[in-house]
């Protein structure tokens, strides 16, 4: 592909949209909303979906306090980051109401990991609804996959939208453990930082604990347009 012919996919993907669709278990197609979020919805994630995830103390995000999550943010855009919250919501088959199955807090403008003079979007957060939870609220064997994923993709989404060509980095939390960890690196094919390279001097960062993973602009757009499927 020609340098001028990236550039006219980059200059394109500035207009992708989040995906709409998640695949059930059972093959259907389950339709969801990505929006920004409100502390109404952390409030109700509190309440409905954190529970659960608290029985599965192997979580990283098993003791979250999402409305104190969301109020970092806010603090993030006060420091003029564009620090951001979105929530995905699907209508639950047992409630036929519209239920938080997903969380994430990013926050945009900072130095990329590989090479601190471009930017890039940090995801801060992020949480899925457990199995237990979908299976209450979908039926068993119909519950939402790739919820994740779909968190993930939206990050890219909003660095392609924001002309930061899908560059995105996270920190794996050690509370994840190795099985997070696996998952950047296998499941998202995320690039990771080595622990004896430099990370930018900003406070964001912090220290190389060998757990930064990061897309660059290819493997970004590789990811965004495996779920162009599930767009609109």
């Amino acid at each position: 592909m020609s340098d001028v012919m990236d550039q006219a996919t980059l200059e394109d993907r500035t207009g992708v949209s989040f995906v709409s669709w998640l695949h059930r278990r059972d093959g259907t197609q389950l339709a969801e909303t990505i929006r920004p979020g409100s502390r109404a919805d952390a409030s109700q994630w509190m309440s409905q979906v954190q529970p659960d995830i608290a029985m599965d103390e192997a979580r990283a995000d098993c003791d979250w306090d999402w409305p104190a999550r969301v109020g970092v943010n806010n603090t993030l855009r006060a420091m003029r980051m564009t620090g951001e919250y979105f929530v995905i919501t699907a209508v639950s088959d047992l409630a036929q109401a519209a239920i938080p199955i997903g969380l994430m807090t990013v926050f945009g403008r900072p130095s990329f990991i590989p090479n601190p003079q471009q930017d890039c979007i940090v995801i801060w957060h992020m949480s899925a609804a457990p199995r237990r939870f979908l299976t209450r609220h979908f039926g068993e064997g119909r519950e939402p996959r790739g919820i994740g994923h779909a968190l993930i993709d939206t990050a890219i989404s909003r660095a392609f939208q924001q002309g930061m060509e899908g560059r995105v980095t996270l920190h794996a939390t050690p509370d994840g453990g190795e099985k997070l960890a696996q998952w950047c690196s296998v499941a998202l094919r995320m690039h990771r930082l080595t622990i004896n390279d430099p990370l930018p001097r900003m406070a964001i960062y912090g220290k190389n604990d060998g757990r930064w993973f990061y897309f660059t602009t290819p493997s970004a757009l590789q990811y965004s347009q495996g779920h162009d499927a599930q767009r609109k």
